[in-house]
């Protein structure tokens, strides 16, 4: 078969398939009313009637027909909104009163039985469950009947066709773009959870009446880590010739690059009225959408108006999405998104070549008022002159201070260093701590222009990491600032300088100064400066243990954002990042993974200033049981950091801390371990006395915990000895991060068998933790604290001890009114499960009841999870094999499949089987 009468069988198949899906009293009409080349509707129509002539033995009415009224599940079914050849959509509801819920109903029919489709039904039930997006359609449930038809529940819909919408509300051209912004952002939700659309057209997005967007049937999506492995070129092609990839045709495999394809589709549908390839052809060229248009309007059938809007800039950009070649289409729906932004603004756009003619166009059609007006300004010169004179002195003014701030930074950038061969200075640090006492000097008695420099610099060189030299160069623009703003946000860069050293209090006590100098004052940048402040309060208190009062902070900053005359999305961005980090520390990652992707929607292509976004969504992503995608985000922001920073840059540090973490707690101890190492290196090197203690306590902790649980507790000792004298000189001793540290101690102290050192740090830790509570209260995170120290007796096999702590951990909860997280929760059972099972006590099926709970926990919770195990094996009789050690270590490593077991629970199996001989 030829190349041309291959690709014509594989377009008439997918219509053909398309028709099937629908009642066989419509599919002639519906063949009909398609645009399609004479060639393929012939082939379309033979394929059509040779279907007819041939129906099998189990083709025909749906199951679902006549099933209103019927339960499945906790749903009632009600009426028939939708029927195809496939299956049948019913409206179904559950509940009643208030709890009332409506869904749409979704089940097969029996021809779908029997041609492969429960396959793509169930593809179709677990893409929809990875997905939750306020622009898709959620999946509520889904299940299967007792005679094997699977259905699922969605929400439903109560809308109409994107396409339909717009014509029926009259949007004009710049409101569709917009409107296509949500249909980007839901796909590449979808993408970033490994899934591929394959199918998006007009049909598949509906609008509701509040103007909401829905993307909905991912019936033929495809997963990108498909467990079956089977390879997209050997299904049946299933697509909207109309509106599929050109590669599509040839069952290319499944690419981000076929949904861009889709997304300019659809937007090309929207503005012209008519998909791009109306025959439905692969090769059928594309025609620009102001070239359409032209043609109906000549024909007098162009209703809409757009022509001249589309002609350009959004011409380019339709075409770029709709390239016959992916590598040349938008990388990814986000770039799509930035681009049609980009348009809307009347910036420059990157399916343009950006000349300097181009660019001046651009400016001119952004600031055509200001154009005009200065053009008016030129014609008119003799008049109205002195009604300016004030505004004129004051730009003097101004670009004094500019034209001196410039003249001294290029100078600064040419300063000769005698140290040099080359005379000149290459060491950007060097560069800025030069400049910073040259500021001094040279602009003495300019204070303003003084102020505003040393901020820059200060600003430049806590980015670089050098935070003594940034501190320095704050408090010096504090002392010369001359009114509230300068003082402001000169508090405010100090607060991020403080946090970063890791003193928090002090960072809290300057964005507290900062909220007080900036609060009332009317100038864009103090604003913007209003919402960092709040900002950065609220994200410090969450650090001090209380994301509970951080919260309230959150909403305040967003409130000022959203009431700034120039909205920015990288501040939405930050905003929502922080809102997610209080939420993952109040232990609710399924909300906060939403926020987050509300935040990455916002900057589709973060760059290295947004890498705490990635490094959140890594926490939310290993919370939520998704280890393999939280290492893919900790390994990009390791990678970014490597590539713009000297390798010996101490911000490196935290990067390195937290995919070594990762790795260790996936029991991948051997592999973290150069990584951690790295990080403590780079801690040191930046200086861990005073206050650099706060960032090499944690840097510490870390690698000797991993140390330990690699048996080598030895080593560890002696580093949790150096984090503790650390953590007590930057925090204070009874701060809840130093007695973290110090319950550290007292674990390793228990896994060597030294009863003596565990006594006494455990001693010293309770005496510390009155103390907190008569001062301030216990926070939130002290639990972790008597939990390990509940372990640590427990290794030692002190069990009335271990149980002590447990009953304070429950006391704790008790008297702060606050209850446990769910890990705390999990962890404290399991260890009582635990102790209890030591001391041979089997208090009835309740017991084990709890423990084939927990052991059962997901990944968020599988320390607890190995514990229950052990204690779930107690429950055994002692000749049963699956009673030996060697059977139980095995049960407990399943909690770790990717590498090693931490070396506490080979001796707590030991413990529990020395007390069961």
């Amino acid at each position: 078969m030829h190349d041309d009468d291959q690709l014509l069988w594989q377009a008439a198949d997918a219509v053909l398939d398309r028709l099937l899906d629908l009642p066989a009293v419509e599919r002639d009409a519906a063949l009909a009313a398609m645009a399609l080349a004479p060639e393929l509707h012939a082939v379309v129509a033979r394929l059509l009637a040779a279907h007819g002539r041939h129906r099998g033995p189990l083709d025909g009415a749906p199951l679902g027909a006549g099933l209103a009224g019927r339960r499945i599940g906790d749903w009632t079914l009600e009426e028939v909104i939708g029927r195809g050849g496939m299956a049948v959509v019913y409206r179904a509801s559950r509940g009643e009163g208030a709890q009332r819920q409506v869904a749409a109903l979704k089940l097969l029919t029996l021809g779908a039985m029997v041609s492969g489709g429960v396959r793509r039904f169930r593809r179709e039930q677990a893409i929809l469950a990875r997905l939750r997006h306020p622009h898709i359609a959620q999946l509520l449930e889904a299940g299967v009947l007792e005679d094997g038809t699977p259905w699922l529940a969605m929400s439903l819909v109560d809308g109409e066709p994107i396409d339909l919408w717009c014509r029926a509300h009259g949007l004009d051209l710049r409101e569709r773009v917009r409107l296509l912004f949500d249909v980007c952002s839901a796909v590449a939700h979808a993408h970033r959870n490994l899934i591929i659309h394959r199918d998006i057209k007009p049909s598949n997005v509906l609008v509701d009446g509040d103007g909401h967007v829905r993307l909905l049937d991912f019936g033929i999506a495809h997963l990108l880590e498909a467990a079956d492995g089977t390879p997209t070129g050997t299904q049946a092609m299933v697509l909207t010739p109309q509106f599929a990839a050109p590669e599509q045709f040839l069952r290319a495999p499944a690419s981000t690059a076929m949904d861009v394809y889709g997304l300019g589709a659809l937007l090309y549908h929207l503005v012209v009225g008519r998909p791009p390839r109306p025959s439905g052809l692969p090769d059928e060229p594309v025609t620009a959408p102001s070239r359409v248009l032209i043609a109906a309007t000549a024909a007098g059938t162009d209703g809409t108006g757009f022509r001249r809007g589309l002609r350009g800039d959004l011409d380019a950009i339709v075409l770029k999405a709709l390239d016959p070649d992916p590598e040349r289409r938008y990388a990814s729906p986000g770039d799509l998104a930035s681009d049609l932004s980009a348009w809307l603004d009347r910036r420059p756009v990157q399916a343009r070549a950006a000349g300097p003619g181009y660019r001046l166009r651009c400016f001119a059609r952004r600031h055509r008022v200001a154009v005009a007006a200065n053009v008016a300004l030129l014609l008119s010169l003799g008049g109205g002159v002195a009604a300016t004179l004030w505004q004129a002195a004051e730009a003097r003014r101004e670009a004094a201070r500019a034209t001196a701030a410039k003249d001294f930074l290029v100078d600064l950038l040419q300063s000769p260093d005698p140290a040099s061969r080359g005379g000149r200075i290459v060491d950007t640090a060097q560069v800025l701590r030069l400049g910073a006492t040259r500021v001094r000097e040279q602009f003495a008695a300019q204070p303003a222009l003084r102020t505003e420099l040393l901020q820059v610099i200060g600003r430049a060189q806590w980015h670089l990491g050098d935070l003594e030299s940034a501190e320095a160069a704050l408090d010096a623009a504090l002392q010369s600032a001359v009114d509230r703003e300068q003082r402001g946000i000169s508090h405010l860069i100090l607060g991020e300088i403080h946090q970063q050293q890791g003193r928090f209090d002090d960072s809290l006590a300057q964005q507290q100064a900062a909220i007080a100098e900036l609060t009332g004052l009317r100038s864009a940048q103090a604003r913007r400066s209003l919402v960092y402040a709040h900002l950065y309060r609220g994200q410090v208190t969450a650090h001090l243990g209380d994301a509970t009062a951080a919260l309230p902070m959150f909403d305040l900053a967003e409130a000022l954002e959203a009431a700034l005359p120039q909205r920015d999305p990288r501040r939405r961005m930050h905003l929502l990042v922080h809102r997610g980090q209080s939420l993952l520390a109040l232990h609710r990652p399924g909300e906060a993974l939403e926020v987050l992707e509300d935040a990455l929607a916002l900057v589709p292509e973060p760059g290295i200033a947004d890498l705490p976004l990635l490094t959140t969504l890594a926490q939310a992503n290993a919370r939520l049981d998704r280890p393999a995608l939280a290492e893919t985000y900790y390994r990009r922001v390791v990678d970014t950091m490597r590539a713009a920073y000297p390798p010996d840059n101490p911000a490196l540090a935290t990067p390195l801390n937290n995919l070594g973490s990762h790795i260790a707690d996936r029991g991948r101890g051997r592999e973290a371990e150069p990584l951690l190492r790295e990080a403590l290196e780079l801690r040191r090197r930046a200086g861990g006395e005073g206050e650099g203690g706060g960032r090499l306590a944690p840097a510490l902790t870390n690698y000797a915990v991993l140390l330990a649980a690699l048996g080598r507790e030895n080593e560890a000792v002696p580093m949790l000895e150096e984090a503790s004298a650390a953590a007590d000189a930057a925090f204070g001793p009874v701060d809840f991060r130093s007695l973290m540290v110090r319950s550290y101690l007292a674990q390793v102290h228990g896994q060597r068998g030294d009863a003596p050192a565990t006594d006494a740090v455990a001693g010293e830790l309770q005496a510390r933790i009155l103390e907190l509570g008569e001062m301030s209260g216990w926070p939130p995170a002290l639990a972790g604290t008597l939990r390990r120290l509940a372990l640590a007796q427990l290794l030692l096999g002190r069990t009335d001890d271990a149980l002590a702590e447990l009953d304070r951990l429950d006391l704790l909860a008790r008297a702060t009114g606050r209850p446990l997280s769910a890990p705390d929760l999990a962890q404290s059972l399991a260890l009582r499960l635990y102790a209890l099972a030591l001391q041979e006590r089997r208090d009835g099926a309740g017991t084990a009841r709890l423990a084939r709970e927990l052991a059962q926990l997901g990944e968020e919770h599988r320390f607890a999870r190995a514990t229950a195990v052990l204690a779930l094996g107690s429950q055994r009789q002692p000749g049963d094999p699956d009673a030996a050690p060697e059977r139980m270590l095995a049960e407990v490593a399943q909690s770790f499949p990717e590498g090693e077991l931490p070396a506490h629970y080979r001796l707590m199996v030991s413990r529990l089987a020395s007390v069961r001989r």
